[in-house]
């Protein structure tokens, strides 16, 4: 369950640090290595959020994660790196990066482009899906399902699906119009189909202690996952 603050305070106090934000992330972008913004000229990026987190256990960090979102008023792209560290990175060497590029249509997010390129133990393993109006077109997936257990799903049951980072998006421009977290995505990664199931929490407030960095009105917003199709086949 994920905590999303509630923007019915402070708004023109976020609005201004929001703007400062924007424009630290920014100059960021070329320091940790993500594709600056290419959809269009013609629409640039009104927001660009950078977030970068750390797993810990106790005093050891286990795993470093990088995201970014850009948003502009007809276009988004979402990028995340993910690795390994410390302890756990002595043992399992596995990185990930992930980039994902779509319109808003109706003020709704619809993907057009997702790219995943992980190594684990020096093996790489890729997804690549290209979009139309209605889902999936195409998709490129190395190596071979097969080889990971896994069965590839029905083109009929990629109608209409969305990438995992555009749901997320759509989560949080829900949440930022004041709507209530329910209903259900239907989400194919690539690789895995299933359902997103979101469940609305209500709101609570939040007090500012370790591990939480924010202080203030939040809704929280449950997630369970409904397996669909693409799993092993003893699952």
């Amino acid at each position: 369950m994920s905590e999303i603050p509630s923007t019915g305070e402070g708004r023109e106090a976020r609005r201004e640090g929001r703007r400062r934000r924007a424009a630290i992330a920014a100059l960021s972008l070329v320091a940790v290595g993500f594709a600056p913004w290419t959809l269009s000229r013609a629409d640039p990026p009104q927001e660009i959020i950078l977030l970068n987190y750390d797993v810990r256990w106790g005093p050891f960090r286990l795993m470093s994660i990088e995201s970014r979102t850009v948003l502009g008023d007809e276009r988004y792209e979402m990028g995340m790196k993910v690795r390994t560290e410390g302890m756990v990175g002595w043992f399992v060497d596995w990185s990930s990066r992930v980039e994902t590029q779509g319109v808003l249509v109706a003020d709704r997010p619809r993907p057009v482009r997702r790219v995943v390129s992980a190594e684990y133990e020096g093996v790489h393993q890729g997804v690549t899906i290209e979009y139309g109006k209605e889902g999936p077109l195409r998709v490129d997936v190395a190596p071979d399902l097969s080889s990971e257990g896994l069965v590839a799903v029905d083109p009929e049951l990629r109608v209409g699906t969305i990438d995992p980072e555009t749901a997320t998006l759509l989560i949080i421009r829900r949440n930022a119009a004041g709507q209530p977290c329910t209903g259900l995505e239907q989400v194919f990664d690539g690789r895995l189909r299933y359902d997103l199931e979101l469940a609305d929490a209500g709101s609570r407030a939040l007090e500012l202690n370790e591990p939480i960095v924010y202080a203030g009105p939040a809704r929280p917003c449950g997630a369970t996952v409904r397996p669909v199709a693409g799993y092993p086949r003893e699952h």
